[in-house]
């Protein structure tokens, strides 16, 4: 099973895949997959404006306009 750097509870991910090319898109993604997918002890929070990266990578999904949750 893959970690991460001290193994934290929660990570902070705001627009992490932002200027990524297509391949190292796909790579990240599959990391983030491979270290949080099916854990009960982790959670990531993401921001991203993508919805194909959000739909690849949440178990849940909230879009905010103008700071708030819709």
């Amino acid at each position: 099973m893959m970690s991460m750097l001290g193994g934290p509870r929660v990570v902070l991910m705001d627009e992490p895949s932002t200027s990524l090319d297509p391949v190292s898109r796909r790579f990240f993604w599959d990391t983030v997959l491979a270290v949080f997918n099916g854990s009960s002890r982790r959670c990531c929070l993401l921001t991203t404006h993508h919805m194909e990266e959000a739909d690849m990578l949440c178990s849940r999904v909230a879009i905010m306009i103008n700071g708030e949750i819709q």
